[in-house]
């Protein structure tokens, strides 16, 4: 027979899991649109035709949009960046340096950023292709300086 004490325990410490997830900061789809925005405003006045694609830190897709004159395969590279630094919470550039040949959505280049909140907590990434990698790099800052102003 269960004992009440450990079912009001197992409730009370369940209450607790997820009132601490529900305050931990998260990439709404507002602020990725504006993200996504700023960084094709960047594109743009630099004439670079990319694509974005914006992740939660969980890996989930929120937004992507794909410029006219980019590749198919530069949209499918732009997520993989993404979804690289989201769910391993570092910027794609420093992959490379880990020595791994290959392995689930490890993408060695650069391009793929974390994306903080305004107290440095990581809430997810973004992945920019279709420039050289200076110039991914650059516009993906670009859009997440303009939206986390």
């Amino acid at each position: 027979m269960i004992k009440i004490g450990s079912i009001i325990f197992s409730l009370m410490l369940l209450n607790q899991m997820s009132y601490c997830e529900e305050n931990r900061p998260r990439l709404d789809f507002p602020t990725a649109e504006k993200i996504k925005q700023g960084c094709l405003s960047y594109a743009q006045n630099h004439k670079l035709n990319l694509a974005i694609a914006i992740y939660d830190s969980h890996g989930n897709l929120i937004s992507f949009s794909r410029m006219d004159g980019a590749s198919v395969g530069v949209s499918e590279i732009a997520r993989w960046k993404g979804k690289s630094s989201a769910i391993y919470q570092f910027p794609t550039s420093e992959m490379k340096q880990w020595n791994i040949p290959s392995g689930p959505y490890i993408a060695p280049v650069a391009g793929g950023i974390p994306i903080n909140s305004s107290t440095g907590v990581i809430i997810g990434a973004i992945g920019v292709s279709g420039a050289d990698s200076l110039a991914d790099v650059a516009c993906a800052k670009a859009g997440v300086s303009s939206a986390m102003k």
